[in-house]
């Protein structure tokens, strides 16, 4: 592949601007920037920044003289050394980005392997709520926290339609929601925490749901999770679900048991769909 020079020295990182500077110098051997400009056409102030880079780059040293004059490294020197600085800096970049985003790559292939969907977004969480439990035949577990934007009275009424047609239906949620259940016949117990809880949905031994909300950076609240027909991930959800029934302390991570602690960490860093329990305020 033929380059041009300019082509070539774009491909190191120098700007157009850089270019033009550095072409100018290695032409008229040292200039001041005023001649710079002149020759070039770079605007006057944008020489000074550019010079600076490409002293910064090794490529360009200042004389000391007024008017300031600048002139170039000799290029078998100084591109060499920037040669080396860039294969140094890739390699280190490179061999960072394997090592931090592979967990993240390892964890979702094994959600799609273990048949799990990802759901972003508080309307999508409640669809995927309504949906399970409008689809329970036997049993439903749930996890429901009481606080705002979650509609609380919307998921009660498919929870007691699930509860009028046969289906054992245990549910844990908070005390603001009480009154709400009384009226209800089904089982369940109040969580007596002011801290944020998840949502958390098993139906029939075969399919979990669990979403949380956090904060982002910018102050709005999201929320986020994930349904899985995982056998061990519905388990593991059944068996925090009823510890937390009995009144016990939780000691195991919803995803512990298919994902390694890497892979956690990459989702919890980067997705912030599986967090521990203390996180959610479910562990003391």
């Amino acid at each position: 592949m033929s380059l041009t020079v300019s082509e070539a020295l774009r491909k190191l990182g120098l700007t157009g601007y850089e270019t033009k500077v550095y072409m100018a110098l290695l032409k008229y051997g040292s200039l001041t920037a005023y001649e710079i400009s002149s020759l070039t056409g770079v605007p006057y102030p944008k020489v000074y920044s550019s010079v600076n880079r490409l002293r910064d780059l090794g490529l360009v040293r200042s004389l000391e003289s007024r008017p300031l004059r600048f002139k170039v490294e000799p290029p078998s020197m100084s591109l060499e050394k920037l040669k080396n600085h860039i294969v140094e800096e890739l390699e280190n970049s490179v061999g960072f980005l394997v090592k931090e985003l592979s967990p993240l790559y390892s964890a979702v292939s094994k959600m799609e392997r273990y048949g799990r969907l990802n759901i972003v977004g508080l309307s999508r969480v409640v669809r995927g709520v309504l949906r399970l439990v409008s689809e329970a035949a036997e049993e439903l577990l749930m996890i429901l926290p009481s606080k705002k934007p979650v509609p609380v009275a919307r998921i009660l009424k498919k929870v007691a339609a699930a509860a009028r047609r046969g289906v054992k239906v245990k549910l844990l949620t908070q005390q603001d929601a009480e009154k709400l259940v009384e009226g209800l016949d089904i089982e369940f117990k109040l969580i007596r925490s002011e801290k944020s809880v998840p949502i958390l949905v098993v139906t029939d031994k075969k399919v979990s749901l669990l979403a949380t909300r956090f904060v982002m950076e910018d102050g709005f609240e999201h929320w986020s999770g994930v349904i899985s027909v995982c056998e061990n991930c519905v388990k593991n959800a059944r068996d925090v679900f009823q510890k937390l029934w009995e009144g016990g302390q939780v000691s195991v991570e919803f995803e512990k048991k298919c994902l390694t602690k890497e892979e956690l960490n990459a989702l919890a860093k980067y997705l912030k769909k599986w967090p521990s329990l203390r996180a959610l305020g479910l562990k003391t």
